[in-house]
């Protein structure tokens, strides 16, 4: 009885350690993968202040869609479409509490954005909560999907 005792003790604990072994490669799978959407995430930002088309052009995946806090919205050749017309002077962005989240070939990236801009002499500055959704196909990370929600716009006329 003794025997039987400490065989299943020491089983228990192989698996327990065969168990923590599996978690650790997921996990450090998991922080790759994050880090490459985080630094994915942050070069999609700067992206966006520049209006990088070629940028846009690799990463967006072909059925890629993105809903705007305005309920408007557009797939991969809108987007690309409206960086390469659309540009407004003294834009200001701010990207903050960016998050990533991986599950298996997919990633999703939050945060809250800060867009400041002129047009007819207004300054208009808006607060957005984003979420972009990334699909791991064939070795590489595209954005998949992304959607802005409104927080808060503030207007002031700009004076003479």
């Amino acid at each position: 009885m003794k025997r039987v005792f400490i065989i299943t003790v020491v089983l228990l604990a192989m698996f327990q350690l065969a168990l923590g072994q599996s978690k650790s490669k997921d996990e450090s799978r998991n922080s790759k993968a994050e880090q490459e959407l985080l630094h994915l995430e942050n070069q999609l930002f700067e992206a966006t202040k520049k209006h990088d088309v070629a940028f846009f052009q690799r990463i967006l995946a072909d059925d890629y869609i993105f809903t705007s806090s305005g309920a408007t919205v557009a797939d991969k050749p809108d987007t690309i479409k409206w960086f390469s017309t659309h540009v407004e002077p003294e834009t200001t962005l701010e990207m903050n509490d960016l998050k990533v989240r991986v599950y298996g070939d997919t990633g999703v990236a939050t945060g809250t954005s800060k867009a400041s801009w002129v047009s007819d002499r207004v300054r208009t500055t808006d607060q957005d909560r984003f979420i972009d959704v990334f699909a791991k196909r064939k070795g590489k990370w595209s954005l998949a999907a992304g959607q802005t929600t409104r927080i808060s716009r503030e207007q002031q006329p700009i004076k003479k």
